[in-house]
């Protein structure tokens, strides 16, 4: 309808509702309706029908009502409808599951899962890893779950499958067949990996622990767990990624394995299997060994770690550092006794006698060759102001604790065995992990309750600390880039340090398994089966990464990205 009929004058006509009920033999009374509009002519009150509706409920004649107010502009358009005439339908998740599916197959994920369905199957072990992979994304649950989870998506629309296929039973069929891909995904990652690759960029390697909350595992062991303490069931991811953070290489293992130990089988598997070698590896000082350098070197490759404190002397001089040390602290803010970051400018110091600074907070000197390894050694000012501080800190805590057990044991009410006083100072130190800082005694005396107590008198070893003191804030590395050109090594020092420094890349990697992505808990049990439920969670870091690398420039997080598409992404 254009709009409201007008009169002779030029004045608009209202629409109203016209009853016209007929009745009839078989159904009695029946309401008919009408569209019509009144009005004067001819010095008569006029009735004109403009549209016969027909038979109305009660309901569908309130409505039409509602709307010719509306129309007549006796209501407002945004009163149409209220609260009791709203009806609710289903909404279902659109726009991520769509950005998530697109991702799969940009990566060639897809082309890693076998998509046949055999056996009169109706979803393929490509389908269901999708599914996984998809979920793990966007709501990380169950695998029990992701059916529910599946049927409030447009998912099945987007992948042209029966969603009513996707049951628990099929979920569990399929897990085995997924984790039997894993050599693939390996290899399709390290090809994404190897495009961009310049040749002398590091691959990261690290482990993390990680608990089992079901009711058994064989591969979970009874071990420490690095967050939660001694734990019964612990497993055991050793991951490698490149220097942008994408997972290339994964093994899930037991509680008692060791970093040390794995990266040996990492080594060999990736130049046998995969043919890749002349890469370099980069991984902490607790898993740098002699045998695991020699074999790396074996495999044509190259290593980047750090040696423990307690062999830096034998590569570096230590005391003569101290007046180095001095210059450098000097320079930045203007003694060292109590050094501060809050009073250093921000700029950065050329050189301090021989030691070239990296930037306004790291410097470090190439120390040269010594049996075919090359060390590197740097001195970081804010790691120096922090280990500092917080020995300072222990120390005191640990006085103050032992101030208040002596004040314990001088109220002592009931005689006090010498043994458990030991142990409780004992608890104190490995507490603060100062034991080595302290030397002490147990005085006997009697108590205020006239009970037999002790006295705990300790003296710091002031000689240990400052020894201890000389290698705060400094790292030497260790490397076998022993290659020079025109003099010069080919890989230079400040590349070592810079290598060793992006380190937090597969770091990063493990705290957005265990949070973001979710790897805890795991609810399957079998061995095969909670592997892959591990190669599914790599997967999604790997797009969760590849998402994050691509929206960096953009100043936003991936947490907002996924909000915003989580925000957005729903239908009705």
């Amino acid at each position: 309808m254009a709009g409201s009929p007008v009169n002779s004058y030029g004045h608009k006509r209202r629409i109203h509702l016209h009853r016209q009920p007929r009745t009839t033999k078989k159904r009695g009374l029946v309401e008919y309706y009408s569209l019509a509009t009144c009005f004067y002519e001819n010095g008569k009150n006029q009735k004109k029908i403009i549209y016969g509706i027909g038979e109305l409920s009660k309901e569908q004649a309130e409505q039409y009502r509602l709307f010719l107010r509306a129309l007549n502009g006796q209501i407002s358009p945004e009163n149409l409808t209220d609260l009791d005439s709203l009806v609710f339908g289903d909404e279902k998740q659109y726009l991520d599951v769509l950005a998530m599916n697109a991702l799969w197959h940009q990566l060639g994920i897809d082309k890693v899962f076998s998509s046949r369905q055999s056996n009169g199957q109706r979803l393929s072990t490509e389908h269901v890893a999708r599914i996984l992979t998809i979920n793990r994304l966007l709501h990380p649950s169950s695998k029990i779950r992701t059916v529910e989870w599946l049927s409030g998506t447009l998912l099945p629309t987007i992948m042209g499958i029966d969603g009513s296929a996707y049951d628990r039973n099929k979920v569990f069929r399929e897990l085995t067949a997924i984790h039997g891909t894993k050599e693939k995904l390996e290899k399709l990652f390290w090809s994404h990996s190897l495009k961009g690759r310049r040749k002398y960029d590091a691959y990261y390697f690290d482990g993390s622990t990680s608990w089992f909350e079901g009711s058994k595992c064989p591969l979970a062991e009874a071990d420490l767990e690095k967050t939660r303490g001694f734990f019964p069931k612990v497993l055991g991811l050793m991951l490698i990624t490149d220097n942008q953070g994408f997972p290339v290489a994964w093994e899930v293992v037991n509680g008692h394995t060791k970093d040390t130990t794995e990266l040996k089988s990492f080594a060999k598997r990736i130049s046998k299997e995969f043919g890749i070698t002349e890469i370099t590896y980069c991984f902490d000082r607790g898993v740098a060994s002699e045998k695991n350098f020699d074999l790396i070197t074996g495999c044509k490759s190259k290593y980047i770690s750090a040696i423990r404190d307690n062999q830096i002397k034998d590569v570096f001089d230590l005391e003569k550092f101290r007046s180095v040390r001095i210059k450098i602290t000097d320079r930045i803010c203007g003694h060292e006794e109590s050094p501060t970051t809050e009073q250093r400018p921000r700029r950065r110091i050329v050189g301090i006698d021989w030691f070239c600074s990296l930037d306004e907070n790291i410097f470090f000197k190439d120390l040269g060759i010594v049996n075919r390894k090359r060390y590197i050694v740097s001195f970081n000012f804010e790691l120096f102001v922090k280990q500092h501080h917080q020995r300072q800190e222990r120390i005191e805590r640990t006085l103050l604790e032992i101030s208040a057990k002596n004040e314990e044991l001088k109220n002592a009410k009931r005689d006090r065995d010498y043994n458990a006083t030991e142990r409780d100072l004992l608890s104190i130190f490995a507490k603060h992990r100062v034991r080595d800082y302290f030397d002490y005694s147990l005085m006997p005396l009697t108590s205020t309750g006239k009970a037999q107590s002790y006295k705990i008198e300790c003296q710091i070893k002031q000689t240990k600390i400052q020894n201890d003191q000389l290698t705060d804030g400094i790292l030497v590395y260790v490397t076998d880039h022993i290659e020079k050109r025109n003099r010069d090594f080919v890989v230079s020092a400040a590349d070592i340090v810079a290598h060793y420094k992006g380190k937090y890349v597969v770091e990063n990697a493990f705290r957005e398994l265990k949070s973001f992505i979710s790897l805890r808990p795991i609810y399957v049990w079998t061995e095969e089966h909670v592997k892959a439920h591990y190669d599914i969670c790599i997967i999604a870091c790997f797009i969760n990464n590849y998402i994050n690398v691509k929206i960096k420039d953009l100043g936003k997080s991936i947490r907002d990205f996924h909000s915003h598409l989580e925000k957005a992404g729903r239908v009705a």
